[in-house]
């Protein structure tokens, strides 16, 4: 009699968990957001909206965890009744058995007492059922993360890049899609030969970053190839292609730690001397030695207490201290004033040498000495060439060129007259 309410209250208490702790994830997702963005909320006069979603999270929570109470509470009433009915059952039926002779005392009351020992046994197993059902709850949700399988696989037998990288990259036929039937590159095919510059340029949503993306494998391709000295990108182990390129993006991840273990963290065990000549060549040591504790200085969750232009810099040593190979480079200057500008692009300009780059820049005015340009538009290539032979084309190049240019002078024009 007593499994079964044991059990029924056991998968009730295991459902209950499991909804808490989703409605706990999104509680902590949406005080993380407001949080990151406490500027934006604040600016649009939206701290009502963000106090009433957290405050309807925290009543479905508040719900959920009185629920859980109420049914943890729930075992031990019912197993209080099971017991005195069993025990009133035993009493009235041995008693009637002892009347008419057909039971002696001393084995009806030997039967009482062993009754009344697996009562206290069966009320705590109730209790460690509903407790192992929350355990379970949670314990299937990191297994169910744990077995998640990436998307991005390394196929058996794969081999590490051939030592020296040269860092030759060949883009052939190449088709891929984020979304099944509407795909976001068609056909590509464009060569970065080893030790060159190579931008992409076009408007916004054309292709460029994901072309980028598809180099170090954040995605697959859905059609043609992508070889590094000739070997193809999924044919080589992950980590041997990650080793061998650096990344340097306009949306600059820093981690809540030292300005030294930024920096360092391509590569792990770095000296002092390396992550101090990494800093100079970024441009970056003048301001590193005027913050309070130098290179002991914490920079806080995502850099926060540093400039836009400080973090990039920090950026750019972490990737001069890496010293791969290939370098890929995703529009590194585009939010930054001129003077913040002016500095990295210095630090850009050392990183690249002797590199096989790869720049995406929406300012031309950053790539016009890149060996190659191509010219991206609705995920596939328009034009390919150097500056000059892009602008005599008169094509796409030059009226990008053209336009921005001229927003260039009205802003310098402006600027004079006040």
């Amino acid at each position: 009699m007593a499994i079964y309410p044991i059990v029924r209250l056991g998968k009730r208490m295991r459902k209950v968990t499991a909804n808490t702790q989703e409605e706990t994830g999104l509680f902590t997702a949406i005080l993380d957001q407001s949080f990151q963005g406490i500027r934006v909320v604040k600016a649009y006069g939206m701290e009502a909206y963000e106090g009433t979603r957290v405050s309807s999270l925290v009543e479905r929570i508040f719900k959920l965890n009185i629920k859980s109470a109420r049914i943890r509470a729930l075992s031990s009433p019912i197993m209080e009744t099971l017991g005195g009915i069993a025990v009133a059952i035993v009493i009235v039926y041995g008693g009637f058995r002892v009347i008419h002779q057909n039971l002696d005392p001393g084995s009806f009351f030997s039967f009482i007492t062993a009754l009344l020992l697996a009562y206290e046994p069966m009320k705590r197993l109730a209790n460690l059922n509903a407790s192992l059902q929350e355990g379970l709850a949670g314990a299937q949700r990191m297994f169910d993360l744990l077995d998640m399988q990436s998307g991005i696989q390394e196929r058996p037998g794969a081999k590490a890049l051939g030592v020296p990288v040269r860092g030759n990259i060949q883009l052939s036929d190449v088709g891929f899609s984020y979304v099944t039937g509407q795909p976001a590159l068609r056909g590509v095919s464009m060569s970065i030969p080893s030790g060159k510059t190579v931008a992409l340029v076009g408007p916004s949503g054309a292709g460029k970053s994901t072309i980028l993306n598809l180099i170090p494998r954040f995605y697959d391709i859905d059609a043609g190839t992508i070889t590094i000295d000739g070997t193809d990108v999924r044919d080589v182990t992950l980590e041997s292609l990650y080793a061998n390129i650096s990344l340097v993006s306009q949306e600059v991840m820093l981690f809540d730690d030292t300005v030294r273990a930024n920096i360092a963290y391509g590569r792990p065990g770095a000296s002092e001397a390396d992550i101090e000549d990494a800093a100079q060549h970024a441009a970056a040591l003048d301001f590193i030695r005027e913050l309070p504790l130098g290179f002991d200085t914490m920079v806080g969750e995502r850099g926060i207490k540093l400039s836009g232009g400080q973090r990039q810099r920090l950026a750019i040593a972490r990737a001069i201290l890496k010293n791969a190979p290939i370098l890929l480079l995703d529009e590194a200057t585009s939010s930054l004033d001129t003077e913040s500008e002016r500095h990295v692009q210095q630090a850009l300009d050392h990183l690249m040498k002797g590199r096989t780059t790869l720049v995406i820049a929406h300012r031309l005015s950053t790539i016009v000495g890149a060996d190659v340009i191509y010219v991206i538009q609705n995920g596939g290539i328009v034009e390919m060439g150097s500056h000059a032979e892009l602008v005599a084309k008169s094509g796409a190049y030059e009226k990008l060129y053209a336009l921005q240019f001229a927003a260039e002078a009205d802003a310098m024009i402006r600027v004079e007259n006040s």
